[in-house]
């Protein structure tokens, strides 16, 4: 599935925008994304790989009278395939390209008056000019730096140095303000997990962190990659914790979400009226709908988990929310999490069974092997702290655990917008299944004694 844009893209120093003729009529380029993709470096690399153009977004207009969406762009550097596109003034481009409030927005966006920061012209200036400052490193060029968000109090940047080093530079707005003091706060406990925060702009909500490594760009499918990148995430997510262990208050201070097991607990009727709420409302017989008999057995299921979770003397610590390859970064001195919008303070073998979910390794066999592994690493780490047969009763325990913990998220599942949201709702059903089905673990079953 793919979104038709057009591309405003403007000179900051003229406040010309590019455009072409095609049938002797003015346009604005057109790029096509496809869905699933980061919008912002999607349309960079359209520009500059069809327009030789190094562009950056300003924004996403929404979407007015015209068909396509449209979005706004800087040119920072152009080579000679851009000739094909021709500079004109704003007013020059037509009502069938722009409408009146679009070309208001761009106006705006030009001038610097645009009421997001992030949004107005030639504020990337100003960035290469801080991070040259907190960082003492030269930026190779404008042209060289990549973007991976934008949009508003949003960014997300990549900055190339002289010095062979690279930068991040991040910003982040409503919801996401926490995730400045959450990042900032665990690099304060363990700079080896986390990369380490150089530079903080509040004003801006926005940081600087040097890169560390790289990602991977492929499903763990390979046996001996999985092992070795997963037993590297596994190791450095419990170092991480146990730094963490006893700091729920000053995490929760900076932002990290509460899903203490006390407080899971607590919500458990609510959560599973809800998902009740969401399998009467199935419309498709396509997958299975359970019935309010099974919901209900389910959070008897997931209560006694509660109980056995808070019947051993296992801590509570941080966990990253939203462990996905993206947020893996992978270095030689071993694995850091990145993007910790999605923090929470709660049941730690919640982050290792998230962990497990991504092991891809086709073969059954296998997978089980090397996830045995993975528990077995985990349990070492703690061992040192913790009998390491508690931890046994934990493994059977944790799918159920960081199910719950998935549909449980920051909380909003209790207002009134989650709860009549369509996609929310079949998200909801999804989850429920999945809990079904580990619940169904004649392990678990043994243990809780139903």
């Amino acid at each position: 599935m793919t979104s038709t844009y057009r591309v405003a893209t403007i000179n900051p120093e003229t406040g010309d925008v590019s455009a072409i003729f095609v049938s002797g009529s003015c346009q604005l380029p057109r790029c096509e994304l496809l869905a699933g993709v980061r919008p912002a470096r999607a349309v960079t690399t359209f520009m500059s790989e069809t327009w030789s153009m190094k562009t950056l977004v300003l924004k996403f207009l929404r979407r007015d009278l015209l068909e396509d969406a449209c979005v706004v762009v800087e040119v920072l550097a152009a080579g000679s395939a851009s000739s094909g596109c021709i500079q004109v003034p704003l007013d020059a481009i037509p009502p069938t390209e722009l409408s009146d409030v679009e070309r208001e927005q761009i106006a705006h966006i030009v001038r610097g008056t645009d009421e997001d920061r992030f949004s107005r012209a030639g504020w990337v200036k100003e960035i290469v000019q801080w991070v040259e400052l907190m960082s003492g490193d030269r930026i190779c060029s404008k042209g060289d730096i990549e973007q991976l968000n934008a949009g508003g109090e949003f960014a997300l940047l990549r900055l190339h140095c002289i010095s062979g080093r690279n930068y991040w530079f991040k910003a982040t707005g409503a919801p996401n303000r926490h995730e400045r003091l959450v990042t900032e706060a665990l690099t304060r406990l363990d700079i080896q997990s986390v990369p380490a925060v150089i530079a903080s702009h509040p004003e801006w909500n926005a940081w600087l962190m040097q890169q560390f490594g790289c990602r991977i760009n492929k499903d763990l499918a390979d046996p001996e990659l999985s092992e070795s990148m997963l037993g590297s995430a596994v190791r450095s997510i419990s170092h991480l914790q146990l730094k963490t262990v006893g700091r729920a208050g000053e995490l929760c201070r900076a932002g990290v979400f509460d899903q203490s097991v006390s407080t899971m607990r607590l919500h458990s009727n609510e959560l599973f009226d809800y998902i009740d709420y969401a399998m009467a409302l199935q419309a498709s017989d396509k997958a299975p709908r359970l019935d309010r008999r099974r919901v209900r057995q389910l959070m008897e299921i997931f209560e006694r988990c509660c109980d056995l979770a808070n019947g051993y003397d296992l801590p509570e610590t941080i966990n990253h929310g939203d462990l996905n390859l993206g947020n893996l970064v992978f270095g030689l001195n071993g694995c850091q999490f990145i993007d910790w919008s999605e923090a929470y303070w709660g049941y730690p073998l919640c982050s290792l069974q998230h962990l497990l979910l991504l092991n891809k390794v086709n073969d059954d066999a296998l997978r089980v092997k090397l996830n045995q592994q993975l528990i077995t690493q985990y349990r070492e780490v703690w061992s040192k702290n913790l009998d390491y047969r508690i931890l046994d009763d934990h493994v059977i325990i944790m799918p159920i655990m960081a199910i719950m913990s998935t549909l449980y998220g920051r909380g909003d599942w209790q207002s009134e917008d989650w709860r009549d949201d369509v996609g929310r709702q079949a998200y909801t059903r999804t989850v429920a299944r999945c809990m079904d089905r580990a619940a169904r673990d004649p392990l678990l079953l043994e243990r809780l004694a139903l």
